[in-house]
């Protein structure tokens, strides 16, 4: 939101173009695209080895080995920087902190602020979350009204 209204000032003030507020959005949105894309990949291959990544060689290996396998399989046309990979294992570790350990502490405490915290501050979108534990109570078959009761 803040590219799109930086970029409207700067087409007020004449210092960009629509074309350019556009092109920029459009590169938000295919980066975004590419971030989940491996997302979801990395996770499934993630959940078989998480237990193996606790060194920071062992998850270069895995980050070069994802790499390779993401050229390979057509995903991407050029290595993917390491921060992105990063950015995701450490969003992957968020997913499961919260998911193995607050959640279930939030749903035997119907404590929503604690929900709320995490939401604020682990920086996943609030929609992901609410998918994530839609899942979860699918899953575990929870009663579908106690997420209604902590989501308030």
């Amino acid at each position: 939101m803040d590219i799109l209204f930086q970029g409207l000032i700067q087409i007020k003030s004449g210092d960009t173009t629509y074309r350019d507020l556009a092109a920029s959005i459009t590169m938000i949105n295919e980066v975004d695209k590419l971030y989940t894309a491996i997302h979801r990949y990395i996770k499934e291959r993630f959940k078989s080895i998480y237990a193996e990544l606790n060194s920071k060689e062992d998850q270069e290996i895995f980050i070069q080995d994802l790499n390779r396998e993401l050229q390979f399989r057509g995903m991407v046309q050029r290595p993917v920087p390491h921060s992105v990979f990063e950015e995701i294992i450490l969003d992957i570790r968020k997913e499961s902190f919260y998911l193995n350990n607050l959640l279930p502490h939030i749903i035997v405490s119907r404590d929503s602020r604690v929900r709320e915290d995490f939401l604020m501050n682990s920086g996943l979108d609030r929609f992901y979350v609410e998918e994530l534990e839609r899942d979860y109570f699918d899953m575990n078959k929870i009663d579908t009204h106690i997420i209604e009761e902590i989501r308030k």
